[in-house]
């Protein structure tokens, strides 16, 4: 069996495949829905809720208001998919509340919004790495005192380890070589803020770290090639399975593949 080769990419995608090709491929070649999970949940209304917070004034952007801006998220998701299909009880409901509220309050602890210039929010790219056409939505994209570019990406997971930290960085030098070949112009700086410790990892692109980005993403682009040519995609059993919306499909489960 062999399938169509994915024609473009995104940090997730690419992430996807890298961590488990078997997933990638019912993601990302078959369609296949996946089941919601709470945590990804929590971290997409989080995610809504900062939006909101930075399109307002700057005088505006309080605490209070971003509370108030989770509020607005957490109702807009009420009718949603990706909350409704959770099934949730009233208790874990008012925990996922709780947990996401505790998010926006960790998160004033790591920056002061109101000196923040964004000039973008969830900032859609898309450019040809090689002969790979990779798309990328940033976060935020702000300006510095310097008048230099800024790619910020939240985060609500638990923050890597010390000596891990720079592996989970390929996302955002990514979206930093998108930058320059779209704005013509390559960040000062790409950071992760991770809300629930809170911390920040911060990373300088440099013309080294941006040739790797574009030498890693077209080797994983020939790689999924390869993969849909010989229709092998094998499955990366690790803690992550726990989490998968496919693991009645995955032979590394106790599953069953599908012939279609």
């Amino acid at each position: 069996m062999s399938f169509t080769v994915t024609k473009s990419f995104s940090p997730s995608s690419l992430s996807q495949f890298t961590s488990c090709p078997l997933a990638f491929r019912f993601s990302y070649i078959d369609r296949r829905p996946s089941t919601p999970q709470i945590a990804s949940t929590k971290g997409t209304i989080v995610h809504s809720a900062l939006e909101y917070l930075f399109k307002r004034d700057p005088d505006s952007r309080t605490i209070e208001n971003g509370h108030l801006d989770l509020d607005k998220a957490l109702q807009e998701y009420s009718t949603l998919p990706d909350l409704v299909d959770l099934d949730l009880s009233d208790i874990q409901q008012k925990e996922l509340e709780e947990s996401a509220h505790e998010l926006i309050e960790k998160y004033f602890k790591l920056e002061d919004p109101t000196k923040i210039l964004p000039i973008g929010l969830e900032v859609k790219l898309e450019a040809y790495v090689g002969d790979t056409l990779v798309r990328g939505i940033i976060d935020r994209l702000e300006i510095d005192d310097n008048g230099e570019l800024v790619v910020t990406d939240y985060k609500t997971g638990k923050a890597p380890r010390a000596n891990t930290e720079q592996s989970k960085m390929g996302g955002v030098n990514l979206y930093a070589l998108l930058c320059e070949k779209v704005f013509g112009k390559v960040p000062s700086k790409v950071q992760l803020l991770y809300l629930s410790e809170p911390t920040s990892i911060v990373s300088i692109p440099t013309e080294r770290i941006l040739i790797g980005v574009q030498m890693k993403s077209n080797a994983l682009h020939k790689a999924v090639a390869t993969a849909c040519e010989k229709g092998e995609f094998r499955a990366n059993v690790s803690a992550l399975c726990g989490w998968c919306s496919y693991r009645e499909l995955c032979p590394a489960q106790g599953g069953v593949l599908p012939n279609d």
